[in-house]
């Protein structure tokens, strides 16, 4: 018989096969190597977006993480409104469901315009009840923002999140000496 056969596996062979099989058991069991720290609320959530002209160039990206946000909050069985400082609902926030909020997402636009400082002003002093907030802005340093980081902490925890993509804008044009001057800005450098 020109053939033979060993009585057992070699060493080498056995130790590959178990690495396989650990590897295929390691991935199955979804392993996370950069986890997040979650922060979870167990009272009503609030989602407040500034809607600025600023969001308009990251929205599909803001609805996304609203969506996620909102998907979160109805595993926990948390109340949520959902409110733009754009178009404040004069009621204050109406908070409902995880999925009656989630109708109210497509309606939810940025405006090219900023927050109308004393509208803003008023729906803060009408805020009553305590709740959590995430706070998606867009980055713009404006002179009410302190007031409404102020009026929120006052009714819970206040998460903060801005897009890391500089804002640019530009400013009315000028005609000087002939030609006409548009001077750009951004918010970093």
């Amino acid at each position: 018989d020109d053939e033979t056969q060993t009585d057992r596996t070699p060493w080498w062979l056995l130790l590959i096969r178990l690495l396989a099989v650990a590897a295929v058991i390691i991935g199955f069991a979804g392993p996370v190597l950069n986890p997040e720290d979650e922060e979870r609320g167990t009272g009503p959530l609030l989602v407040l977006v500034d809607g600025t002209w600023a969001d308009a160039r990251d929205w599909e990206r803001r609805q996304d993480r609203i969506g996620a946000l909102l998907d979160e909050a109805a595993r926990t069985g948390r109340t949520v409104a959902l409110a733009s400082l754009t178009d404040l609902p004069p009621e204050g926030p109406v908070f409902l469901s995880a999925d009656a909020a989630a109708t109210r997402l497509p309606g939810l636009q940025p405006r090219p315009y900023a927050p109308d400082p004393d509208a803003v002003t008023d729906w803060l002093q009408a805020l009553d009840g305590g709740f959590d907030t995430f706070w998606l802005s867009d980055g713009l340093a404006r002179d009410q923002r302190a007031l409404i980081l102020d009026a929120l902490e006052d009714r819970g925890t206040v998460r903060v999140f801005e897009s890391p993509r500089p804002v640019v804008g530009l400013r009315p044009p000028r005609f000087e000496d002939g030609a006409v001057q548009i001077t750009g800005l951004r918010a970093a450098s």
